[in-house]
């Protein structure tokens, strides 16, 4: 059995296992960081902690449809800061809403190749259906690669 945290980003159902989880706060304001790429949020503070904070809906769609300065459609009243459980680099990311934790089988995780290949984001790692909805499993180390700079 393997437990997950399930979010939302733009209405689609995503995962992640609950041992790369540290905590999840309510979103806060971030301290921008100059010169840094589009979907770094900012900075927060954390009990003395520094974390980066990336805003996953703006990894994913890096071109999204130009809105109005006065609409931010990147946070939402119900969005979440998921801090990961990571010892080398503290980060956060941000998600829409978090739904649930759950119990799966290791078996409910669908990772073949040709399942993968027709979502078109390379940073799955598998599909769960659960009451006819899917749920992807994100992949943080294709995102948060050793050869990918964040900041």
């Amino acid at each position: 059995m393997k437990q997950i945290i399930i979010f939302t980003l733009d209405g689609t159902n995503y995962c992640l296992s609950v041992d790369e989880i540290f905590e999840i706060i309510n979103y806060s304001q971030t301290s921008k960081v100059p010169e840094s790429p589009e979907f770094v949020e900012g900075l927060i503070n954390l009990r003395g902690s520094v974390f980066a904070i990336i805003c996953l809906k703006k990894f994913f769609n890096p071109n999204p449809i130009k809105v109005s300065k006065q609409q931010n459609t990147t946070i939402l009243k119900e969005s979440k800061i998921i801090i990961l459980n990571s010892t080398k680099d503290n980060l956060g990311i941000i998600v829409d809403e978090v739904k649930e934790i759950l119990k799966i089988n290791e078996d409910d995780i669908d990772v073949r190749k040709e399942k993968l290949v027709n979502h078109d984001n390379k940073h799955i790692s598998g599909i769960i259906e659960l009451n006819g909805e899917k749920i992807y499993q994100i992949n943080l180390d294709s995102i948060f690669s050793k050869n990918k700079t964040v900041i």
